[in-house]
């Protein structure tokens, strides 16, 4: 991993969703489908990471959400706050997409689709 020096840094100004927020966003990016948490991570400022898995239309497949954000961490980095999809059939990855960005002035996110 290439760490940035100053890349991230985040103003005095900024908000960050805490995790009762991102719950709450992707419960509506998951319609009411039954989510189990996969991993979770917490800095001193809060919650930088949190994917949750939905099943897939199929037997085996699944649906992973990802929130991340900004920052580098031990476990990743992220340019900025998001919550993306990836779509596995079984174990393999399918693909995926950011589906929301937040935006740290206003703490409003915005849709990706």
């Amino acid at each position: 991993m290439i760490a940035f020096a100053g890349q991230f840094e985040r103003g005095p100004q900024e908000l960050i969703p805490n995790r009762e927020e991102v719950l709450e966003i992707m419960a509506r990016l998951t319609e009411g489908k039954e989510r189990e948490v996969l991993r979770e991570a917490h800095d001193a400022a809060g919650l930088y990471l949190l994917e949750i898995k939905v099943a897939g239309d199929k037997i085996g497949d699944s649906i992973h959400y990802e929130y991340r954000r900004k920052g580098t961490y031990p476990e990743m980095s992220s340019a900025e706050t998001a919550v993306s999809m990836e779509f596995y059939e079984g174990d393999k990855w399918i693909g995926g997409r950011n589906l929301t960005e937040f935006n740290p002035e206003t703490g409003e996110w915005k849709a990706m689709w």
